[in-house]
């Protein structure tokens, strides 16, 4: 994660927060924030020159210290990529949770 996210990359998380890189390698670091399954669908990706967005939906079953560790959720991302240095590295992603219906 650390070389795919730039280094001024922020995220709006499922748990509503906005968190800059070092904060969730932190969460990560920590044992808050573990995924134990997870499956990814790009529904949309487009690139415009150097920037390019991509968005979809995730399957992941949470661990560690999350509220909702041991739960199946579902959540809808967007996130906007850059090339940077001569690679492509994430800048900005946005996910929440879909509600049950």
């Amino acid at each position: 994660m650390t070389r795919l996210w730039s280094d001024d990359f922020v995220v709006t998380n499922p748990l509503n927060k906005f968190v800059p890189k070092q904060q969730v390698l932190g969460m990560v670091e920590s044992g808050f924030l573990v995924i134990t399954s997870y499956d990814r669908q790009i529904e949309y990706l487009r690139v415009y020159g150097d920037t390019a967005i991509a968005a979809g939906n995730e399957t992941v079953v949470w661990g560690g210290k999350m509220p909702n560790a041991g739960k199946t959720e579902h959540l809808r991302f967007t996130g906007i990529w850059m090339k940077q240095g001569g690679r492509w590295q994430e800048v900005a992603r946005h996910a929440n949770i879909v509600p049950q219906q």
